[in-house]
């Protein structure tokens, strides 16, 4: 019958130990290079998403650069504002023929993230607790909204907006003109925060099952 020594049991179970610890090493390493790697691609790609959006954002800025808002002059010349007209309340049942857009579209088209987030935080002030809007609206040409709202800083002030589209258009190039009578109303590249709302709501928001308001 062979004899073992004891002591070399033990450095024998050691070093089978010592193997195993190496290969879950080995594996563990390998697994953190693998997360590591795939986290890196991610950013990559993240930044290559946003870098392309923001190349797009800044080739629409540049074609709006110098055109004239002849949608306020028209409004002047045909004096729209002083027309008596019955406005109706603007609901998701509306304007059916509106373009929809996605939220990257409408990004572009307010010429950033800022701007849309503003869009939603105007829009919730002219929200109630049933997300019922407290927007007037008419026609004013076949293809032309009229919209009165509430200033979001003082209560007795009401602006006056012009939005003029294509029927059914596909993107936001199917926006072609608008105004509103506030202070920024007239911005040749981007839009006021009353005209984003209107758009945001009618191209985007009511179709959502919820508008959720913003923080704060």
């Amino acid at each position: 019958m062979e004899i073992t020594d004891p002591r070399q049991l033990n450095t024998d179970v050691e070093e089978e130990a010592h193997d195993v610890n190496s290969e879950d090493s080995d594996i563990s390493h390998e697994y953190d290079v693998t997360s590591k790697c795939n986290q890196r691609d991610d950013y990559l790609e993240m930044q290559f998403q946003h870098g392309a959006e923001n190349n797009i954002i800044v080739q629409y800025m540049r074609s709006k650069m110098g055109v004239e808002n002849i949608l306020s002059q028209e409004v002047l010349s045909q004096r729209w504002n002083r027309r008596k007209s019955m406005l109706k309340p603007l609901t998701a049942f509306e304007l059916l023929d509106f373009l929809r857009l996605s939220e990257d579209q409408l990004k572009i088209f307010f010429t950033g993230s800022y701007q849309f987030s503003q869009a939603l935080s105007y829009l919730a002030e002219l929200l109630d607790e049933q997300n019922n809007l407290s927007i007037q609206y008419v026609k004013s040409a076949p293809n032309i909204i009229k919209a009165k709202v509430k200033s979001k800083h003082k209560n007795s002030k009401v602006y006056r907006i012009y939005i003029d589209y294509i029927s059914n258009g596909t993107d936001y190039n199917s926006i072609q003109r608008y105004c509103c009578d506030c202070p920024n109303g007239n911005r040749k590249v981007g839009c006021c925060s009353y005209v984003a709302a209107i758009i945001y709501y009618l191209s985007y928001g009511r179709y959502l099952s919820k508008i959720l308001r913003p923080p704060g």
